[in-house]
This record gives structure tokens, C-alpha cells and sequence, in this order.
């Protein structure tokens, strides 16, 4: 009876321990996926910003 209820306690502990993993790697894969996305949208605008002032240079000249 004694090790049924270590074997439920170190269970519920692995339980948790998982969970408690698996949200820091969520949380982890969240933050570097937006700063991903962050660096990668901003270099889309920089570049179309760019090449909207050239054409209007272009045209200007």
C-alpha cells in the first residue's frame, strides 16, 4: 500500500513537472516565433518603403 501511493505521488509530480515544461517551451516557442515574425515584417517594410521612394524618385526626376 505504501508504494501505491509513492508510485501516485511521484506520478502526479511527473504530471505536473510536464505540464509546467511543456508551457515554458510553449512560452519560449511563442516569444521566438514573434520576434521572428517581428524582424521579418519589419524588413518587408523597410525594403517596399524603399523601393516606393525610389520609383517616386524615379518618376519625379
Amino acid at each position: 500500500m505504501k508504494t501505491l501511493t509513492i508510485n501516485i505521488k511521484s506520478l502526479i509530480l511527473m504530471k505536473t513537472l510536464t505540464l509546467i515544461l511543456m508551457k515554458t517551451l510553449t512560452l519560449i516557442l511563442m516569444k521566438t516565433l514573434t520576434l521572428i515574425l517581428m524582424k521579418t515584417l519589419t524588413l518587408i517594410l523597410m525594403k517596399t518603403l524603399t523601393l516606393i521612394l525610389m520609383i517616386n524618385e524615379n518618376i519625379i526626376t
